[in-house]
């Protein structure tokens, strides 16, 4: 089965196309889309393109929607088949970035990206509610070399890395935020033990996150987090990786 969709490729380059219908996980919701809204991220992205979206990876625009619940997963209470359902963020914006759709405050003015930043904890807990009945999600256990951008917006395990030595060795006592390229983030390098060479797994910290100034590690690690593909305070585009808290660095 499959449908129609507006999907993006790159700069000035959409098109209306034939697509597999997606399969849901069991905490997923399948909208049948009756009316869907163009907004200024889809034209912003439309008119300027979006990083890590190129002709062989292209994203779906239209992201706010009403419709009828086609299917829902077997972990979901409160919604069912039939239903109609409309799908919008209240003062928030959403939009294709760094590989994945991302949820943040609406951009300022001039800020090429689709969504903006969270500046503090506060701001975070004004906006985002935590469950306390959900189950966890497990992580996809792979190695380095496997990572793909089919990947970005999974949780992700990835085991035998080291932050970068020359990095690492040159600031004494670095923090994973005590260089902070913007008022909002840290980043630093990652890469595989036995390939000190390879492309580097950028960790992304907040300056609020509650690890940001404990001290990176010099010894191999595994590490958790939400895969992204960008620039990352780099010159060109490659793996992101969020860490959620302390609990995911693992040595």
């Amino acid at each position: 089965m499959d449908m129609l969709a507006a999907r993006l490729y790159g700069k000035d380059d959409l098109r209306v196309e034939r697509i597999p219908v997606p399969e849901i996980a069991d905490d997923e919701i399948l909208v049948k889309v009756k009316a869907a809204a163009v907004c200024g991220t889809d034209l912003r992205m439309l008119k300027n393109g979006q990083s890590g979206v190129d002709a062989e990876h292209p994203v779906v625009l239209a992201h706010e929607f009403a419709g009828l619940i086609d299917r829902v997963g077997s972990r979901i209470t409160g919604y069912a088949p039939g239903q109609r359902v409309s799908v919008r963020l209240r003062g928030l914006a959403s939009g294709w970035r760094d590989g994945a759709m991302q949820i943040g405050l609406p951009p300022e003015p001039g800020n090429r990206f689709a969504t903006g930043y969270f500046y503090h904890r506060a701001m975070i807990r004004q906006w985002v509610t935590a469950e306390r009945d959900v189950e966890p999600v497990e992580p996809l256990e792979v190695s380095a070399d496997e990572l793909s951008r089919e990947l970005c917006g999974r949780l992700v395990r990835i085991s035998g890395l080291e932050a970068d030595r020359e990095a690492v060795g040159l600031l004494n006592g670095v923090t994973w935020a005590s260089v902070l390229p913007s008022p909002q983030a840290g980043y630093v390098d990652f890469r595989p033990v036995r390939d000190p060479a390879a492309d580097p797994v950028t960790v992304v910290t907040s300056g609020y996150a509650s690890f940001a100034l404990a001290p990176v590690p010099r010894s191999e690690v595994t590490l958790t987090g939400i895969l992204f593909y960008g620039r990352g305070g780099s010159s060109r585009d490659h793996f992101l990786l969020k860490l959620r808290d302390e609990n995911d660095i693992a040595f």
